[in-house]
């Protein structure tokens, strides 16, 4: 870990820590676990989910950025949510409707990274980089989340976003709000 002078910087290192980490605790075994394919799926979730809600917050607000959602175009125009409309963007690929990445960021992402755990009647599972990412339930949202899938489209979307960085993140809403915690 280095002193960072920018955010980009800062990026450059964190993002793919994180990324870095996640794959360890996908790829341990874990002994808690009642079959031969446990693995740290909790920690590795709670990281990936804090990768796509980072990358999503340095478009909150960016007027060239969109994403098709339901058959609309939309922006990252808010907090919360929103900023896992990113999911839908090329750098993670991915089509889900507004109802499912709502899901996502209230079953999974926030109760995992809040509360340690999932929303009752949903689950991680290992999964494969080849099978979806999330699986949709009509009652609500989408009911697994497989985390091999989501760290492999992760890992590609934060190497793409590393890429463009320096023309995304200086001057968004979240460079902003850094710059004013550090006064």
């Amino acid at each position: 870990m280095a002193f960072h002078r920018d955010l980009v910087s800062m990026l450059r290192e964190s993002l793919p820590e994180f990324v870095a980490i996640a794959k360890v605790a996908v790829e341990t075994p874990t002994t808690q676990g009642k079959t031969p394919s446990s693995f740290h799926g909790y920690p590795a979730a709670t990281l990936l989910f804090a990768v796509a809600d980072s990358i999503g917050s340095y478009y909150r607000g960016n007027r060239d950025f969109s994403v098709v959602i339901d058959g609309k175009r939309r922006r990252i125009d808010g907090a919360g949510f929103k900023h896992l409309f990113i999911f839908n963007s090329t750098l993670y690929g991915q089509s889900l409707s507004e109802t499912e990445i709502k899901a996502v960021y209230d079953l999974f992402r926030n109760p995992v990274t809040h509360n340690g755990a999932l929303a009752p009647g949903v689950l991680l599972n290992k999964g494969a980089a080849s099978d979806p990412v999330f699986y949709p339930d009509p009652k609500l949202g989408v009911e697994c989340v497989n985390v091999v899938g989501l760290l492999a489209i992760t890992s590609r979307a934060v190497e793409e976003f590393l890429k463009t960085a320096e023309s995304v993140v200086p001057g968004s809403h979240q460079e902003t709000t850094n710059a004013k915690k550090a006064r």
